[in-house]
């Protein structure tokens, strides 16, 4: 037979288990997640004094058809400061422009947008510009061959 001790200790450890509460589950990292190796401490080349960067692409979902669901990840690099990123937009090397509207990012807040026309990222040998303002670049980049339904790393 238990004691009440012993009865408490196992109750609080089934009550930990099935709710999840048992240190900070905020920290909890998937680990096939390819986006997750990207911190706010590795920024990508790009104009200086600006803290807004693309740092992930995905030109090639999964899938036969690939419109309307392509990705861009952007991430906010200040630690200090939320930026408001309906203020930029990306250009496609054919000239297309795409404008972000996901509002404002915290400091270190990935923001993935969802590229909500058709074709968009090229598949193959694109290159993509982020831009601010009237074509003020802060950042170009160049990929050549995607693979299908992976992310492409921006360094």
């Amino acid at each position: 037979m238990l004691k009440h001790h012993e009865v408490i200790l196992w109750i609080g450890l089934i009550a930990c288990t099935l709710w999840c509460s048992c240190g900070d589950t905020n920290t909890v990292i998937n680990s096939t997640d390819p986006l997750a190796s990207i911190s706010c401490d590795t920024m990508p080349k790009g104009t200086a004094n600006t803290w807004l960067r693309i740092v992930a692409i995905q030109p090639d979902p999964t899938g036969s058809i690939d419109d309307f669901r392509e990705s861009i990840v952007l991430l906010n690099f200040h630690k200090d400061m939320r930026i408001n990123i309906s203020n930029y937009y990306i250009k496609n090397s054919r000239g297309e422009r795409y404008e972000l509207t996901a509002g404002f990012t915290t400091p270190c807040e990935k923001k993935i947008q969802i590229i909500s026309s058709l074709e968009f990222l090229k598949n193959s040998g694109d290159s993509l510009y982020l831009c601010y303002g009237s074509n003020d670049i802060h950042q170009r980049i160049g990929y050549t061959n995607a693979t299908e339904g992976a992310y492409m790393i921006i360094k």
